[in-house]
């Protein structure tokens, strides 16, 4: 109804065609008896509203949440056979983890911010430092120029005031340099507090209960208690921030004095050079000489500074990736007691698994992306061997360049390797590398032997007839919520209709709702349907030409699924001979 872009036209026509300027109404009750009216025109947002015609405004149907839903056509069922790597049958197990999957989720993704800004600080960092590695080894020989001077002979004592003019001239630039970087570090420094409240205080004030549960005064105890102690240290940070901007508003006021001061003596060295122009040349070529020696230990001591944020920051990434690799490690676990609990009530034949971390999809791409532009062959082969290793080890030997343990790692060869690291260095980012994304797989598995002799297969292997006896009874079981399947019978035989499909459906009548579009015959009268629609078309648009129990849909029934009571009377005549 809501025409998603991907929809083809055959689609759109159909849904215009049969819809027109309809509407869509379906009306809900829910375990707690509340009752809810939802209502969708084509083209158009849906809407929820009370029985009473009151509209619920915050409600957004599109997500999926407030009435959930499982529908399926037998070429998606087959679909989800079919990707035994991909987001398809992790959504299966996924849907079923509740509000928890949800903050999971946003926890994962706040880290994955948390670690994008740090890669930024750390490429920041190191820009600086290549920056500043740069400059002092243009001033690398400032030392010795300044040593290899001779002294200057300043006896007179116009002399001595030029030369100390001259060396305060030396100092006036080294003080203001070493002003504006501590007005620098109080900026720094009020910049990291400001982070403390945005990166762990704010994400702190996200914990709250869960008011369904039956524990949530003890979780509102525990709310309360987060925000008492956010707003206490959010106080103390308060405090701190004042406290810096005084100090940085003194420092302001003490750099001008200085600046005024500085202004003089500059004045001052202007009017004795005037007047020693003997020592001029000398003490220029000094100055010039020591000012060089003062910019490289400027230089030498920002870049110690920076090395420094540098190893605090990588100290930052590892306990941002422990976080996070334990993060993706809790969800990994709840798949496993999820689809523990749903092989449970599948049968000996369905074996349902978590592998973890065996679905390394994006790290495949990532990896034949980087090997588009490294001039070697056999792309497939050097992939393979690729993938033996660790993302993060692969991350680090790209960072460090190190031809030599890409060829141990692999044995493709040392010039093969350089090729590939050059290709890598030049499109693939070490830090996305670090933490690129390498999934669960969900194996849906079908012992195709015998009890005795077991043979189970990925259902990615079995036949079309497989793939859904392998999925159906999972769909069909999986949840409570209401669930849609077009022509559950497709690519199925009827013993296996009546088996497995029929005997699930009288199970699970009870507890779920089912909605079945069905040819088949079986389905409706042996799985006892409460209500038949009976649906009829004119060749040009589809219409209802009955509702009604399956005995008062019967003749129906009879004719449009049997074959009519003839075709049903003479099967059944033959059968018994």
């Amino acid at each position: 109804m809501g025409e998603a872009p991907a929809a083809t036209k055959t689609r759109t026509n159909l849904v215009d065609a049969n819809l027109g300027a309809s509407s869509i109404t379906i009306r809900t009750i829910d375990t707690n008896n509340a009752s809810y009216v939802a209502n969708r025109r084509p083209k158009q947002k849906s809407t929820v509203s009370t029985p009473e015609g009151h509209l619920l405004k915050d409600v957004d149907l599109e997500r999926g949440t407030f009435l959930p839903l499982d529908a399926y056509s037998s070429i998606e069922i087959e679909s989800i056979a079919d990707e035994s790597l991909g987001e398809k049958r992790r959504s299966l197990i996924d849907a079923l983890q509740g509000p928890h999957y949800g903050e999971m989720q946003l926890r994962l993704s706040d880290l994955r911010r948390s670690l994008d800004s740090n890669a930024d600080k750390i490429r920041d960092a190191r820009g600086r430092e290549k920056d500043l590695t740069e400059r002092i080894e243009e001033l690398k020989g400032a030392r010795g120029k300044l040593d290899a001077l001779p002294r200057i002979d300043a006896s007179g004592d116009g002399a001595k005031l030029f030369a100390r003019a001259s060396e305060q001239r030396t100092y006036n630039k080294r003080e203001a340099q070493s002003m504006n970087a501590v007005l620098a570090r109080y900026t720094n420094l009020e910049h990291a507090i400001k982070l403390v409240d945005s990166d762990h205080f704010a994400p702190l004030l996200k914990f709250s209960g869960i008011s369904e549960s039956g524990n949530r005064d003890i979780l509102e105890q525990a709310t309360q208690s987060v925000q008492g102690t956010v707003n206490t240290a959010r106080g103390i940070i308060d405090e701190l921030l004042q406290a810096i901007g005084r100090g940085a508003r003194d420092i302001r006021q003490l750099s001008q004095n200085l600046a005024e001061a500085h202004s003089a003596q500059e004045q001052s060295f202007q009017n004795l050079q005037g007047k020693n122009e003997s020592l001029t040349q000398q003490l220029q070529q000094r100055s010039e000489a020591e000012q060089a020696v003062a910019t490289l230990v400027e230089h030498e001591l920002a870049r110690e500074e920076v090395r420094k944020s540098i190893a605090d920051l990588i100290d930052e990434r590892t306990k941002l990736k422990g976080t996070y690799l334990l993060e993706r490690g809790s969800i990994s676990m709840i798949r496993e007691d999820i689809t523990k609990q749903l092989e449970s009530g599948l049968g000996k034949r369905i074996r349902l698994r978590v592998l973890r971390n065996a679905d390394n999809t994006t790290y495949k791409t990532m990896l034949l992306d980087g090997l588009r532009g490294a001039r070697v062959r056999n792309h497939e082969d050097i992939l393979t061997a690729l993938l033996q290793m660790r993302p993060e080890h692969l991350a680090e030997v790209i960072q460090q360049y190190d031809v030599g343990e890409l060829n141990a790692q692999t044995s493709l060869g040392e010039e093969r390797c350089r090729k590939i690291l050059e290709a890598f260095r030049a499109s693939i980012n070490p830090f996305d590398l670090e933490v690129v994304d390498t999934d669960d797989r969900i194996a849906i598995e079908l012992n195709v032997g015998t009890e005795r002799d077991v043979n189970f297969k990925d259902a990615a292997e079995l036949s079309r007839g497989q793939k859904c006896t392998a999925l159906l009874p999972l769909l069909l079981a999986r949840r409570d919520t209401p669930l849609v399947i077009d022509q559950p019978e497709d690519n199925l035989d009827n013993h296996y209709i009546y088996e497995t499909i029929v005997n699930t459906i009288r199970n699970l009548k009870s507890r779920r709702q089912m909605i079945f579009v069905t040819h088949n015959a079986n389905i409706p009268v042996l799985g006892e349907a409460d209500l038949v629609i009976v649906m009829n078309s004119d060749g040009r648009r589809g219409f209802v030409s009955k509702v009604g129990t399956v005995d008062e849909c019967r003749r129906e029934i009879i004719d449009l699924l049997e074959g009519g009571r003839e075709a049903f009377e003479k099967r059944r005549q033959r059968y018994e001979r």
